[in-house]
């Protein structure tokens, strides 16, 4: 292990896990201690899941290009990368469960896409599968203190649904960051390439992004400074009436910065997190 001196702060200790790499560092000068990670997502060792659901007979969803966008840009950057179709709630929670046991894992990234309220996503065999039941699938032993990152493409809506507040999606433990693409009550909108538009910005922030470096003058890379981008690209798209209709929102439990597109030199970009 590596040891150097920080001001204030007595020296930090730097851990290598599989696939990420962290800083400890415990602040003896204060009342609090608080702790500096930094993560490197190390290539060859992440994988992607992409799940979307089209077939719905009563609305069935446009099929756009976004599944093979995603083939093409994440295996550039060391993932292995998984696409389905029209599962049933059983088949999503096995396939997320099947590639987060994985023992090489350094991360895992989701894409779903389908008809959804606030609490669930539809199948096309008429089921629905609970958010919840997901991330949890993905709360494994393999993938404890690793990153664990879901970006939900689905309407929101929540007409005639009973809720109860153990429903509402809710990372289940720590390193967990959850995209969603609209705010809740809301729906989620297509775009004129059939994508939807927050997979679509996600697409475009991350291609224009991970070509760069991780850390480049004042400018830090890492997947909140990505997703402030896309945000901002999604809320930008307008109703016909000029209205923004469209609000990202993310749940996170992450402990510090989140470099997906690899490790770099990223030194000064240790992130202080309070523990009372």
């Amino acid at each position: 292990m590596k040891n150097k001196a920080l001001p204030d702060q007595v020296e930090a200790e730097t851990f290598q896990t599989k696939g990420c790499q962290y800083d400890y560092v415990e602040n003896n000068t204060h009342s609090t201690k608080s702790m500096s990670f930094r993560y490197f997502v190390t290539p060859h060792k992440g994988v992607v899941l992409v799940i979307v659901n089209y077939s719905f007979t009563y609305k069935p969803l446009e099929r756009g290009n976004d599944i093979e966008e995603i083939k093409q840009l994440f295996p550039k950057y060391g993932y292995d990368v998984h696409s389905f179709t029209d599962l049933n709630k059983e088949d999503i929670l096995s396939k997320v469960k099947l590639f987060s046991e994985n023992e090489n894992l350094g991360s895992f990234v989701c894409f779903l896409s389908s008809h959804g309220n606030q609490t669930s996503l539809a199948c096309p065999d008429g089921g629905v599968v609970r958010i919840n039941d997901i991330l949890c699938a993905a709360n494994t032993e393999q993938l404890k203190n690793k990153p664990k990152v879901f970006f939900i493409d689905a309407c929101r809506s929540s007409l005639n649904q009973e809720i109860k507040e153990s429903d509402y999606p809710e990372p289940p433990s720590t390193e967990y960051y959850v995209g969603f693409s609209c705010l809740a009550s809301k729906i989620s909108l297509v775009g004129k390439n059939s994508c939807g538009i927050y997979f679509q910005a996600l697409i475009e922030v991350f291609k224009d992004g991970f070509r760069r470096p991780p850390k480049e003058a004042s400018k830090t890379r890492d997947i909140n400074h990505f997703m402030a981008k896309v945000h901002h690209r999604v809320n930008k798209q307008k109703d016909k009436q000029g209205n923004n209709y469209q609000m990202p929102i993310f749940r996170s439990t992450l402990s510090g910065p989140l470099f997906l597109q690899g490790d770099g030199d990223v030194s000064d970009t240790l992130h202080n997190i309070n523990i009372y």
